[in-house]
């Protein structure tokens, strides 16, 4: 849609990796039995017709993810982004959790975080993190919620990495590797 995000040195837009990933995350967890929902696959936004400024469509976005994440009972809301710092030399999945429902949203979000490192990323040592006012959609879940940072943007070797098939499944199946765990952890 409209809206794409952050973008690589070279102009490739965020959009298209979160798309990417998000889709082939789709596929994992129908394989590991899941029921799935996504709020959009293909390349289009949720924005509600005939708005004409930025802010509005953006705002109708949102409000139409958020109808959703409040629509569908007995689920987890994961949102899928790529990070972007004015540094270089940042890199690593880094997962973000829901004030609300924070017991539950900071324990998914530890599994997905857990399964980058496991499986993709042994030298990554973020932490997971409470997510801030500025993400609305996560901020104020109805229901456990986190929004996973597939790696950086701006740091060139990680955003050549990201825009491939290749790493986009690996990041995926890592995520989805993390529900997985989530819901059969102890």
């Amino acid at each position: 849609g409209f809206d794409g995000g952050a973008s690589t040195k070279d102009g490739y837009h965020e959009k298209n990796i979160n798309l990417a990933v998000s889709l082939y995350l789709n596929e994992y967890l129908k394989l590991f039995g899941f029921s799935t929902i996504l709020t959009r696959d293909t390349d289009t936004s949720l924005e509600d017709q005939g708005l004409n400024t930025i802010r509005q469509k953006k705002k109708s976005d949102i409000h139409n993810r958020m109808k959703i994440m409040e629509d569908t009972a007995n689920s987890v809301y994961i949102s899928i982004h790529q990070n972007f710092y004015s540094v270089e030399k940042y890199k690593g999945m880094q997962v973000f959790y829901s004030r609300n429902f924070s017991e539950t949203s900071s324990v998914l979000s530890q599994c997905i975080q857990d399964s980058a490192t496991a499986l993709l990323q042994p030298d990554n040592e973020r932490q997971i993190k409470e997510c801030g006012t500025s993400v609305y959609l996560i901020y104020n879940a109805t229901k456990p919620a986190c929004l996973v940072e597939c790696g950086f943007l701006s740091n060139n070797s990680e955003a050549q990495l990201l825009k491939t098939p290749d790493y986009q499944k690996k990041i995926a199946y890592c995520i989805a590797s993390g529900i997985q765990d989530f819901y059969y952890k102890d």
